[in-house]
């Protein structure tokens, strides 16, 4: 039996749906903390996912159970061996344990040409004399070379490391060989030409194309060796190339690549199959170009199978890519404009770019750009608008005559600034219509696969023969397909994904939709026009309102395997105080599977319902005995001890109430004096987003003596500094909580103003000590700004502000 899996996230955790032969679909929690990010069938009835937050799990398909779950040390992108894109960073795991055996985040060279896998920490890197930094990419430049190469490439050894980084793509998943190797494309970039694009400032701006390598890496994960096999070489305006691998054939001896050039369908078109594809682009006699794409054979060194034209160039019939309209005068304007520059590609690409520097051509273009470019106000960057699908397709023309792949060829060292960003400008447009005309691919054999476009035509390539029939999605009442300027999302992700299901079934996800068809077979040698498309009505199974419903599903699945859901028998002070000690156990193991992106979510229950944190709070407060403080400072010490790094902002749901900031302001209540928790929490405030805890703090009832010792002074001035480092609030620090207390107290002669100026010197000292809680606050900025804000008419206060400024001269002088 085959299995059909569709992976669903919830708010708050996943699931998947596992449809069999018979269509009996059932709806599995998997993760209880994240999304999900990936998934792969791996021996005969199990599948292997990864989630948002570094979770791996095991599902056996046919039991529909979750066999066993596990973290991996890295966050994942894909799953066949687990590996992050940007960085390139792999590990891998064994599946009986879920355990991750090995990890790799660089490569070494070899004398072979081939890359060793490594791991390397910052501490093993800087004690060799690498950084980070400093090592290029794949079969990147070697010291002597970075900078040169790459902006970030910024310390380099004195010896040639060998090192490398990785940098893998996201436009297609990888795929295992029979041999065992595993193949996963990459991409990664060198420093291109640059040119002015902006002569109105003193120092001109500069853009720039980087120099984009694409291809596959072959693991061979047992000899941990890696090879780089570079398919192609291309310039674009962009810091992520548009033209990757865009898929990987099942058996990974073919890649898919968006083409860079425009592809030359044949003259002459025929019936059957034609020099190894069949063109879908009309059937004029005349040489057309059109968009497409390439398939690679990459057994072993990548060559050029095929290429498969989808959309042609013809502005009539190209889809827009911009919201920009122009007038007839203004594209009389573009025009002149691009005429006036395009001399100057044809020099480059005819090699005589020395002649037209001093040719009439040349003068005529300085004369009507400089003024332009050089004057002030407004000012003038020459955008030559070839987004405008008619004038981009003469442009394309244009550059095709010159050179059958003016692309791949383009002279750029033989350019000039204004050439250099209007030949950029082109391959920007280019890359967007190239995209809408293969927005998805889904792979049916080992030799055949559908490509899904924006305007939902479906085409069926096969490796051998080219493109078969065009399909088109259409809606079943209106037959047209409604989508095409609802969903613009970028090519390759998952909002516009194109799935097979099994034989010709397929299904496409947009958004909360999901539609299924299958695609009727055909025999295009039998007959027929296979440029005609034939139409295919789709099934809506999930829409808009069927989507909110299996969110709430999988929210209500996910909340049962999560950890930290403790069930109490009532809400009496005895039962919460036994709920929390066993939530503070829960805490301290599984902290990230209790806390969902940064959220924090109520996990005592009572009778189905959560009792939320300031409700356990308000009746523990009431209760006010010793178990019930022991068991809200043994959560807070427990949430403290879990949540680590201190930038780290964990909040309710609500955005607004940190975590555990109720429990804090209880135990503020209930103890005298303040337990330790208490001081390490508001240690770890975030001060430019947390301004519930000030709020509340106003509405603490507490005897005013009370306030006034010394243990919640001190906390006081910490919250007030604290807001005074944010600049959200002046810096009279006595304005601030209940320190207009302090401040009565102080004219009255208690505390002294020195013992005051060092509780608030020591404070703030601790306080910058991290500037990522601190901002940019200096510790003597600070206390010249709360001693300006001072009442030096009050004797007291005209002490403290002394004291305050021979502080901060103290601090100016470290």
């Amino acid at each position: 039996m085959t299995f059909l899996i569709r992976p669903i996230d919830g708010n708050i955790g996943s699931a998947v749906a596992i449809r069999d032969d018979f269509g009996d679909e059932k709806k599995l929690a998997v993760f209880a903390d994240a999304g999900i990010m990936d998934c792969a069938k791996v021996g005969g009835n199990q599948c292997l996912l990864i989630s948002r937050k570094q979770g791996i799990a095991l599902v056996d398909l046919a039991a529909r159970n979750v066999i066993r779950r596990g973290r991996l040390s890295i966050q994942a992108d894909y799953i066949a061996i687990a590996y992050t894109c940007r960085p390139g960073l792999i590990a891998t795991v064994d599946l009986t344990t879920l355990k991750q055996t090995d990890r790799y985040n660089l490569i070494q060279t070899c004398p072979d040409g081939s890359f060793q896998l490594i791991y390397r920490d910052s501490d093993a890197l800087r004690k060799a004399g690498a950084f980070w930094d400093s090592i290029p990419y794949s079969d990147g430049p070697l010291h002597g070379e970075v900078g040169e190469d790459h902006f970030s490439l910024k310390y380099a050894s004195e010896e040639p490391s060998g090192l490398r980084r990785m940098q893998f793509t996201r436009g297609a998943r990888a795929t295992f060989r029979a041999d065992g190797k595993v193949v996963i494309p990459f991409e990664f970039s060198t420093n291109g030409p640059r040119w002015v694009h902006d002569k109105s400032f003193e120092k001109p701006l500069m853009s720039s194309a980087p120099d984009f390598r694409v291809g596959v890496a072959v693991i061979d994960v047992e000899a941990e060796r890696l090879d780089m096999h570079v398919i192609r070489k291309q310039i674009e305006p962009s810091v992520y190339t548009s033209f990757p691998v865009r898929a990987i054939s099942p058996d990974g001896r073919h890649a898919v690549l968006q083409g860079y050039d425009p592809i030359v369908v044949p003259e002459k078109q025929a019936k059957g199959l034609v020099g190894g594809l069949r063109s879908l682009l009309g059937c004029k006699p005349t040489l057309d170009l059109a968009f497409g794409l390439e398939a690679w054979n990459i057994s072993r060194e990548p060559k050029l199978a095929g290429d498969f034209p989808f959309r042609r160039l013809e502005g009539a019939t190209l889809p827009p890519v911009t919201t920009l309209t122009f007038d007839d005068a203004e594209l009389a304007r573009i025009r002149r404009e691009i005429e006036l520059v395009f001399p100057g590609v044809e020099a480059g690409f005819a090699g005589r770019d020395e002649a037209w520097r001093a040719s009439w051509d040349k003068r005529k273009e300085d004369a009507y750009y400089a003024p332009l470019e050089t004057r002030k106000f407004p000012a003038y960057t020459p955008a030559f608008h070839v987004q405008f699908p008619p004038m981009f397709a003469e442009v394309a023309q244009r550059l095709a005559r010159l050179r059958q792949n003016p692309f791949t060829t383009m002279p750029w060292d033989r350019l000039d600034d204004r050439q250099r960003a209007f030949v950029a400008g082109v391959l920007r447009v280019w890359s967007e219509q190239a995209a809408l005309a293969a927005d998805s691919m889904a792979w049916i054999a080992r030799d055949r696969f559908a490509v899904l476009s924006r305007d939902g035509t479906v085409r069926e390539c096969s490796l051998e023969g080219g493109v078969g029939q065009t399909f088109q999605l259409v809606d079943p009442e209106t037959r047209v397909w409604p989508f095409s300027k609802r969903y613009v999302p970028s090519p390759g992700l998952a909002e516009l994904e194109l799935i097979h299901l099994q034989d010709r079934a397929f299904a496409v996800d947009l958004y909360e939709f999901r539609l299924e068809f299958e695609l009727p077979s055909t025999d295009v040698s039998a007959g027929g026009d296979p440029c005609a498309p034939v139409p295919v009505a789709y099934r809506i199974v999930r829409d808009a309102e069927g989507w909110d419903r299996e969110v709430k599903q999988v929210n209500r699945l996910a909340e049962k395997i999560r950890r930290g859901y403790v069930t109490i028998g009532s809400k009496e002070p005895a039962r919460i105080i036994a709920g929390l000690r066993e939530l503070a156990r829960e805490v301290r193991d599984h902290f990230d599977e209790i806390v969902v992106d940064d959220r924090w979510l109520p996990s005592l229950h009572h009778r189905g319902s959560a009792i939320t944190e300031p409700e356990f709070c308000d009746i523990l407060i009431a209760d006010g005995s010793d178990e019930a403080v022991r068991a809200l400072d043994e959560l807070l010490t427990a949430f403290l001890g879990a949540a680590g790094d201190p930038r780290r902002s964990i909040w309710h749901l609500d955005d607004c109430t940190p975590a555990m900031g109720p429990t804090a302001l209880a135990l503020i209540r209930l103890c005298d004096p303040l337990a330790p928790s208490i001081a390490r929490y508001y240690a770890r405030r975030d001060i430019y987003h947390d301004t519930a805890n000030s709020e509340a703090f106003a509405r603490v009832e507490l005897p005013q003596s009370r306030f006034l010792s010394p243990d919640l002074v001190t906390l006081q001035i910490r919250l007030a500094l604290q807001d005074i480092c944010s600049r959200n609030v002046e810096a009279d620090i006595f304005a601030l909580y209940r320190l207009p207390l302090v401040r009565e107290a102080l004219r009255a002669g208690s505390p002294p103003a020195l013992d005051l100026a060092e509780v608030i010197v020591s404070q703030l000292e601790e306080q910058t000590a991290n500037p990522d809680l601190s901002g940019a606050a200096r510790v003597a900025d600070v206390l010249e700004a709360i001693a300006s804000a001072l009442d030096v008419g009050a004797p007291a206060e005209a002490a403290l502000a002394t004291e305050l400024r021979r502080r901060a001269e103290v601090q100016h002088d470290r």
